[in-house]
């Protein structure tokens, strides 16, 4: 567990109704958990899921490999 403060306003989605929120600037969240590129973060009593696009809101760098097949 980790606290952080938002560094802009991001989106994230409830857990687990997935009810669309903007989590504003400069909030205090605590990350639960990161797994594959996304994270859970506690907010105002609730569950979030931030997509890994938005991983900077948090201070985090999400690092993405890209994979070719031929």
């Amino acid at each position: 567990r980790e606290v952080v403060l938002t560094k802009r306003d991001c989106e994230a989605r409830l857990v687990p109704a997935g009810t669309e929120i903007m989590i504003p600037k400069d909030t205090f969240v605590t990350i639960t958990q990161s797994l594959g590129g996304t994270f859970t973060v506690a907010v105002n009593g609730n569950l979030a899921r931030i997509e890994a696009k938005d991983s900077d809101a948090l201070g985090k760098e999400v690092k993405f490999v890209t994979l070719f097949c031929t």
